[in-house]
């Protein structure tokens, strides 16, 4: 990532300049960094946990990596129709915008915004899988084929500051697609 700087140095005086090598650099505004991926942590009174090494037992799974190569070792590696996972994002990240969801082979991925910052500065944005779903099946004695995604699928997803420029990715690998076949 690029970042932007102003300099501002002391004026000239009474047409001699000042001597002085003073310079104020003030970097521009900073964007937060995507610190965890946090799924549903409980269901039916449970609380869920994943393994140690990666995991926080407040906030999700750790970002494993930012390589386009190996979004394989980050969260989730499988999904199924209406899941979702927050983003978590540590600092000023307000202004982010996620632009159109992203769609592989059927299976979309749609980022919103869940909160602004909260007592940690943390902003947390929803990532909701959809795709090859059965709903319409469940009660019907004699269901049909559903399409079948080409798996494995990666997903990156980019937040863009106001002026369009890329300032947070995350990638994801689905290596497997679930679908409830009744209600």
């Amino acid at each position: 990532m690029s970042s932007l700087w102003n300099l501002q140095a002391l004026p000239v005086k009474n047409g001699r300049r000042i001597n002085r090598s003073d310079a104020v650099i003030l970097p521009s505004s900073q964007w937060g960094e995507l610190k965890f991926v946090k799924p549903n942590l409980e269901l039916g009174g449970l609380h869920f946990a994943g393994p140690a090494d990666i995991w926080h037992p407040d906030y999700g799974f750790l970002v494993q990596s930012t390589d386009q190569g190996s979004y394989n070792l980050n969260f989730p590696t499988t999904g199924a129709n209406g899941l979702y996972f927050d983003l978590i994002i540590r600092g000023d990240a307000d202004e982010l915008t996620w632009g159109t969801p992203i769609t592989h082979d059927g299976i979309t991925a749609t980022v919103t915004r869940k909160t602004k910052c909260n007592a940690q500065c943390d902003v947390e944005f929803r990532v909701t899988l959809t795709g090859p779903e059965a709903r319409n099946q469940w009660f019907n004695p004699y269901s049909s084929r559903i399409a079948r995604p080409r798996l494995p699928l990666t997903f990156e997803l980019v937040g863009r500051d106001r002026e369009g420029n890329e300032v947070i990715k995350y990638g994801f690998v689905l290596q497997k697609w679930f679908v409830v076949r009744g209600g």
